[in-house]
């Protein structure tokens, strides 16, 4: 039925082609206050894993996607860049020094929108984590097809794309199709003009600093399933304002075991990214096992 609903919605946002933040008809502003738009089940407090099990393994690489699997995280996060092909890439950061050896093979420090995908795929993972050196590893860059062609319906995704590009986000959308990713998949954007395209089910970034900006819920966008919010002092009440607007919430990123345990006991929180995925299990579990 919840299905069937986002269907609608989203056949409705095509035929109407308009801005969810700025243009709201009386319908939809009624059903803002009365539905959570929401295509995922929710068992438990879910536990993503912020560019995999990067605590301990070098982040958005498939041995870092592996662990958190192993370690019952229930969605792995992380970020989509294009390359100059328009071919999705998983990388966090514009420029590919930071965590490949880019200088080694090109000579310089290059965005990754500069190389094309033939070009990015003689490239490796190349950088140090706590104290260990990945440069020997052979841990090539994933890109988004070996990705969901790797894992499936494995483990829920939570893209962050860091670029804003129609054409590019269509293609990511043929291969969801084409792999037969499950509809629980979610589309996470921290674009500053929100403006989601209708093929992704959405998610939508709330910095601390935008929160008391915020006060009803057709100024999230209309088509928002959920929103993130960064850990901050007042996390508990920012996520009551946001849950009694009938919206999912996660908070980014919990480090600490005192704020994993805050947050994962809120009756107003859905679910926590973190870095730490097996210290995050651990605190879930000893709250269900409490309850």
């Amino acid at each position: 039925m919840i299905y069937a609903k986002m269907i609608v919605y989203l056949l409705a946002f095509i035929l109407l082609g308009f801005s969810c933040k700025t243009t709201i008809t009386n319908n939809e502003e009624e059903l803002l206050k009365n539905e959570k738009l929401v295509n995922v089940e929710i068992g438990s407090k879910l536990i993503i894993a912020h560019r995999g099990f990067s605590e301990l393994y070098p982040e958005n690489s498939f041995i870092s996607f592996d662990s958190a699997i192993v370690h019952k995280a229930d969605y792995i996060e992380f970020d989509i860049i294009f390359s100059k092909d328009m071919v999705p890439v998983i990388m966090h950061d514009e420029f590919l020094g930071r965590t490949t050896n880019v200088e080694e093979i090109y000579g310089k420090n290059l965005k990754v929108s500069e190389l094309t995908s033939c070009q990015l795929k003689n490239l490796k993972i190349d950088y140090n984590l706590r104290g260990n050196s990945y440069k020997d590893n052979d841990l090539k860059i994933p890109f988004f097809e070996d990705l969901v062609e790797r894992y499936g319906n494995k483990i829920g995704f939570f893209i962050n794309v860091k670029d804003w590009n129609y054409a590019g986000l269509n293609k990511m959308n043929l291969l969801l199709q084409q792999y037969e990713i499950r509809p629980e998949m979610v589309f996470f954007e921290n674009n500053n003009n929100y403006n989601p395209p209708s093929i992704f089910p959405s998610w939508v970034l709330i910095f601390k600093s935008q929160i008391p900006l915020i006060n009803q819920p057709n100024e999230i966008g209309c088509l928002t399933n959920a929103v993130g919010l960064e850990m901050n002092p007042n996390i508990l009440s920012d996520a009551e304002k946001f849950s009694k607007m009938n919206r999912l919430v996660i908070i980014w990123t919990v480090h600490s075991v005192d704020d994993m345990q805050k947050t994962l006991s809120s009756n107003f929180v859905t679910g926590i990214m973190t870095d730490k995925v097996d210290q995050a299990v651990k605190v879930r579990n000893s709250i269900n096992e409490g309850d």
